[in-house]
């Protein structure tokens, strides 16, 4: 028997993706994005635009949980910021309103790391102070302060994963698809600054294993945790491998950092370890290796998809 009936908003994104795939053997799942999905792996497909509360308390209903991976994106988030705060904050008001209405057992938010902007040490906590430097980041905090005032104010149930820099299959915009890409039509990549800036990889078959115990785990509750793995990698230095595995010699372009770009930081990970008992398993050759082999039998298929 599965366990319960779960919304996943943004379920045709990148992580949405595997989540549902992830999901869909234990819970039944309901897939909602703003465009109709054809291709549905879950057990139902409702199309509903978060910015439209009618839609979102449509989809919500009779559901035990709700996860919210609807998103306006840090890219664009430069150049329509107004855009950003109507799917990301009101976006998530919307589910949030909802979820009191049908008074939903937990809702999920894929917050991320973002929010943190500038940091002042090397490894960030939960605690750390927050400055985002972009509209998505300031947008994203937003939704973390609010999921604080409705767990305050009217006791819901929630676990908000500040995500950081997630990677894997169904990625469509990043660092590892670019790479790709680029790599494989035989031009040099463009790296922004000197390539040394350091980030932390989690890969996304680490990061639902997360987000389905957040669902199940009673000790999991009214709670916002880094969702990374502790480990940071040089740009440059992803990029050489991934020039490696796919056997070519390393050509890179050094292009200018674009605004809002974030400082040097990885996760601690000490609360994941204590709330979930482990920790993102996956390293990354083998994450990125296991994306290639993704990336050759789906590119072409998936990603002229409109």
């Amino acid at each position: 028997m599965k366990g319960g009936r779960v919304v996943i908003f943004g379920a045709a994104g990148f992580i949405g993706r595997n989540l549902v795939g992830h999901l869909k053997d234990k819970f039944q799942v309901v897939e909602s994005d703003v465009n109709s999905n054809n291709s549905t792996v879950g057990d139902k497909f409702i199309e509903a635009d978060v910015t439209r509360y009618d839609q979102v308390l449509l989809a919500i209903r009779d559901s035990d949980y709700v996860i919210n991976l609807a998103a306006h994106a840090l890219g664009p988030s430069l150049v329509d910021p107004i855009t950003n705060a109507q799917i990301n904050i009101i976006g998530t008001l919307n589910i949030l309103e909802a979820a009191k209405v049908e008074k939903v057992k937990k809702v999920l938010f894929a917050s991320a790391s973002s929010v943190v902007g500038e940091a002042t040490t090397t490894q960030v906590s939960e605690e750390v102070l927050t400055n985002p430097k972009t509209p998505y980041g300031v947008a994203k905090l937003a939704c973390e302060h609010y999921f604080k005032v409705y767990g305050e104010l009217w006791n819901i149930n929630y676990v908000v994963f500040r995500l950081f820099n997630v990677y894997g299959p169904y990625q469509r915009d990043g660092l590892i698809p670019h790479l790709y890409k680029e790599i494989t039509e035989n031009r040099p990549v463009k790296i922004t600054g000197d390539g040394k800036q350091i980030r932390d990889f989690v890969y996304v078959k680490d990061v639902v294993k997360f987000f389905e115990q957040a669902l199940i785990r009673d000790s999991c509750s009214k709670l916002i945790v880094n969702l990374g793995t502790g480990r940071g990698t040089m740009i440059i230095e992803v990029a050489r491998m991934m020039f490696d595995m796919l056997g070519k010699p390393l050509r890179v372009e050094y292009i200018p950092k674009p605004k809002g770009e974030i400082s040097n930081f990885i996760a601690d990970t000490t609360r994941l370890r204590e709330k979930f008992g482990f920790l993102p398993s996956t390293p990354l050759d083998i994450g990125i290796a296991e994306t290639i082999t993704w990336l050759k039998e789906n590119m072409q298929k998936y990603y002229t998809a409109k």
